[in-house]
């Protein structure tokens, strides 16, 4: 390993957003180094599917899971094809670097990341002697949960991003983070399942971190996004103050390897597809805004993000509230065979799918393995899915075989069709869930007093 020992700031998107802007913003420091975006978010479900095999293999496989590590787009055409052309030719000093490195370091996740981090940084020319920290984008909270930080040294600092605005941060989060990526990623009639997982997946994201927080054991900066959107030049430096870093000018603008960044992310989602438009037109209820916003009423209050008068107070119907199904429940109802555009819709695109399985299925779990995995992997559906479970066992002898590929077909028209016709059962199951989770939390949370030893509120 490396003489220099370089420290490590992990961002985290916990029940919030705006993590990317924030990053974008430190990117150019020149005592800090990153790989850009949220690609490593992705690093920990590569590690964990492949981290039993031996180093060359794991970079191999690396170089075909991440091939946009080296393909990052700028905001002007001659800085994106020179840049990309410099990428792609220091590719070689990186596989070089990383397998040095990691054939020398235990197996674990902390050493993993570590070796691309330095190799990366080799690879880009970085003078190593100058950084203090290197910046990774974890991104999504609910991996903290896994074993992410147990191996990362003690002197690791968190930066931690909390939005209160559920009104801003619900449905939106619920279809830009799951709904549309599962659009662009699975096949559709696999899509229209996880759909209505969506909701209980959300509410996961805003509370399991106020559950864990205070157990972290490393140093914790806070930022709330509402602040932090208000005035963002304040923000960058006192948090370049904090972490004890020069107060550079590059960081007031945000940019994407010292270079201005193109920002697509934030652009509406245009798809002609029926059902995604259907869900995207959706408004919540202001009902269901008040009631979680009530549930996380003292994460709030503790964490300076809203005084005590200004979220409604719901204690006393509170649990009657939670048993009502939601407006986001009943709409799911209505995204059943019980709406006849929807059914036209399934069955035609299961139809497609069947006829054209390689390129509109297998591929699709092909190519974008890991965005599946990350997003579809604690989905109980996923137990009744049977040409779910071939695809990912037997993808290959599925694709090289015609007979086994007829009959894949069959099998998947067949479990489909079966969990179409099952879809409101589906729904009612997905209600208990939320029930459960929603009266879990509120009596967690009732008698609940939060001591943040550790977390320093930017």
């Amino acid at each position: 390993m490396p003489n220099k020992k370089i420290k490590y700031i992990l961002i985290f998107e916990g029940n919030g957003k705006g993590t990317r802007v924030f990053q974008n913003y430190l990117d150019g420091h020149s005592q800090i180094t990153m790989i850009p975006g949220t690609i490593s978010s992705y690093f920990y479900i590569f590690y964990k599917k492949f981290n039993k095999y031996n180093s060359k293999q794991i970079l191999n496989l690396f170089n075909i899971y991440f091939k946009s590590l080296f393909k990052f787009n700028f905001s002007k055409d001659h800085i994106r094809k020179q840049k990309k052309f410099f990428l792609l030719s220091k590719k070689k000093i990186f596989n070089k670097e990383f397998l040095k490195l990691h054939r020398k370091s235990d197996k674990n996740f902390f050493n993993f990341i570590n070796s691309i981090h330095y190799a990366y940084a080799k690879a880009l020319g970085v003078n190593l002697s100058k950084i203090k920290y290197f910046l990774i984008h974890i991104h999504n909270y609910i991996y903290m949960r896994e074993e992410i930080l147990v191996d990362f040294p003690v002197d690791t600092k968190i930066i931690f991003f909390s939005e209160s605005r559920i009104e801003q941060n619900c449905f939106r989060r619920e279809f830009n983070s799951l709904i549309k990526s599962n659009h662009l990623n699975l096949p559709l009639s696999r899509n229209y399942f996880q759909s209505f997982f969506s909701y209980i997946q959300i509410f996961d994201y805003l509370t399991k971190p106020v559950k864990d927080l205070e157990n972290i054991k490393y140093k914790i900066f806070f930022v709330r996004f509402k602040e932090f959107n208000s005035n963002r030049l304040k923000f960058i430096k006192r948090t370049l103050r904090l972490l004890d870093l020069k107060n550079e000018k590059i960081c007031f603008t945000q940019t994407i390897l010292k270079k201005p960044l193109i920002k697509d992310y934030s652009k509406n989602y245009q798809t002609n597809d029926y059902f995604i438009e259907t869900i995207k037109n959706f408004k919540e209820d202001k009902r269901s805004i008040y009631l979680i916003k009530a549930l996380l009423k003292k994460f709030f209050i503790k964490t300076k993000q809203y005084k005590k008068n200004e979220i409604s107070n719901y204690n006393f119907f509170i649990l009657l509230k939670i048993l009502i199904p939601n407006k986001r429940e009943l709409f799911s109802l209505y995204l059943t065979f019980l709406n006849l555009k929807i059914f036209k819709y399934f069955f035609m695109n299961l139809i497609i799918e069947c006829f054209n399985i390689k390129k509109k299925v297998l591929k699709k779990y092909e190519k974008n393995l890991l965005i599946n995995e990350k997003f579809t992997y604690n989905i109980y559906i996923n137990f009744f899915a049977f040409d779910n479970f071939l695809i990912r066992k037997n993808k290959k002898i599925i694709s090289k075989n015609k007979i086994i590929l007829i009959l894949f077909s069959l099998i998947y028209f067949l479990n489909n069709s079966l969990l179409f016709f099952l879809s409101p059962i589906i729904i009612f199951i997905n209600y208990l869930i939320r029930v459960k989770k929603n009266i879990y939390f509120y009596f967690y949370n009732k008698h609940k007093t939060y001591k943040f030893n550790n977390i320093t509120i930017i």
